[in-house]
This record gives structure tokens, C-alpha cells and sequence, in this order.
């Protein structure tokens, strides 16, 4: 991932201000930059690609930029922003810049902008890297996306007795996209659901559990119907064999 920062020293305000912190003042000047460019690391970081709304948008790739001068952290000015370009070599058209602002948290859904991604290219010492350019106005994580404008359904995740919001973490994992879905429990049902899947799609089903010291997981392949529910079953297993899966998703 690359980052420009350009006229630093009226770049950076202190939150709530208007006023420019010169980075050239700064003892300890930090840029701290957290990418997350595939489905494991969206599982891995917590995150998810819904918005707003509750619809699904394919990611082509995640960035969280802080800023800090000696420990005080540190906002965009308002009418500044930043470049930054994501590694894609298969970028595609009509993707935006989504947010997700420092206070929400990764598990919040995202903030779809108005700002187009645009695609680009740059040269790296082996040769060109193709990939995204987006320009973010807020400091925290940002991510370019796509809509999904399919037709969406209800599609639930059965699992066995016990199995369920305390002890269970369940996901749908777009097969051939770079989307995942964190599953909704729903008591009175005791399945976890989410309303808007898009249908047609071959989805990977991922449940996450701990019972006392006990790992399981809940694995299998399908594609979305409409109003589908999916009995799930878990096998016990290692912690290790539960971080091996999401690392091979």
C-alpha cells in the first residue's frame, strides 16, 4: 500500500480544531497504517463489508491510517485529504470509498461516500502494480468497494443445540468475492441469519466456537437460495486447526 502525504505541516489538526499541527515540530511524529487486502484478514480484524443500509459491497481492499504528535492524536484538516493506492491486480470499475470513523469500531457498519475509486498504476522495481487510488477525508478505516445490486434473500445457519451467541461466531464467506458477512443470532429461531445475502452466489459458511477450553468448527459450501436455512454441523478441533482454516479462507 502506498500513502502520499503531501504539505505536511498543514495536513494534521488536533481533533475539534481548525488549527494545522507542523509535523516538522513534532519529537515523535507517528503514521501508523493497518491493511487488510483479503477475506482472512477481514475475519482476522473483525470487520465485515456491510453498509449502512445492511447491503453487502465487495472489497478491493482495507486501510486504517492513525496519526499522532508526541502522543496526541491527530485528525485531517477539513479541506485535506489523503492519496492512497491499494495492490489489485484484477482492479475493476465502479468502486467508492466506504468509512468506518475511529469511534464506531471494526464490527460498525461501513459509511458508503460519494468518492470514486479510480484505478491505477505504479512502478515497482520488478514492474508495474496495478490496483486502486482512492482519497480519504477522515483519519481511521476506509475501504474500497463495490455495491452488490443483486437480488438479496434471508439465509439462515442451523447448528445443533448449544451452539449459539455466547459461545459462536458464525460467517458467510463469498466464495469468488472478497466479502464477508458476521451472521446475526436470532433467539427466537436459534439460527444465525442475515437478511440481505444477495442470491446465487457460492458462499463459504464458517462457524466459530469455544465450549469451556474446547474449540469447533462448522464448516461447509453452498450457494445463497431464497429464504434458505442450512443445517450446520461442528466438529471439535484444535485451536490451531480453527486458525490454519481461516488463514486458507
Amino acid at each position: 500500500i502506498r500513502i502520499f502525504l503531501i504539505d505536511t505541516d498543514h495536513l494534521f489538526s488536533k481533533p475539534g480544531s481548525a488549527v494545522p499541527v507542523l509535523c516538522s515540530t513534532c519529537a515523535d511524529l507517528k503514521i501508523e497504517v493497518t491493511e487488510v487486502l483479503d477475506k482472512r484478514d477481514i475475519v482476522a480484524r473483525g470487520l465485515n463489508t456491510i453498509d449502512e443500509g445492511g447491503s453487502l459491497f465487495e472489497s478491493g481492499g482495507m486501510v486504517r491510517v492513525t496519526a499522532s504528535c508526541d502522543g496526541q492524536t491527530l485528525t485531517l484538516l477539513p479541506d485535506r485529504n489523503l492519496k492512497i493506492q491499494l495492490p489489485n491486480n484484477n482492479a475493476q470499475s465502479d468502486f467508492f470509498v466506504y468509512n468506518q470513523f475511529a469511534s464506531a469500531g471494526t464490527d460498525a457498519p461501513w459509511i458508503k461516500s460519494n468518492q470514486a475509486v479510480f484505478e491505477a498504476e505504479w512502478p515497482l522495481a520488478n514492474g508495474p502494480q496495478k490496483g486502486y487510488e482512492m482519497l480519504i477525508k477522515n483519519l481511521g478505516w476506509a475501504a474500497c468497494g463495490r455495491p452488490l445490486t443483486d437480488p438479496a434473500s434471508l439465509f439462515c445457519i442451523a447448528l445443533p443445540i448449544g451452539f449459539a451467541d455466547q459461545n459462536t461466531l458464525a460467517y458467510l464467506v463469498f466464495k469468488n468475492q472478497q466479502v464477508v458477512v458476521p451472521l446475526q443470532f436470532d433467539l427466537g429461531q436459534n439460527k444465525f441469519c442475515y437478511l440481505k445475502v444477495p442470491v446465487g452466489f457460492q458462499v463459504q459458511l464458517m462457524a466459530v466456537s469455544k465450549l469451556g477450553s474446547q474449540y469447533w468448527l462448522g464448516k461447509a459450501e453452498t450457494e445463497i437460495g431464497t429464504s434458505a436455512t442450512f443445517q450446520l454441523g461442528t466438529q471439535q478441533m484444535t485451536e490451531e486447526a480453527v486458525l490454519n482454516f481461516v488463514k486458507g479462507l
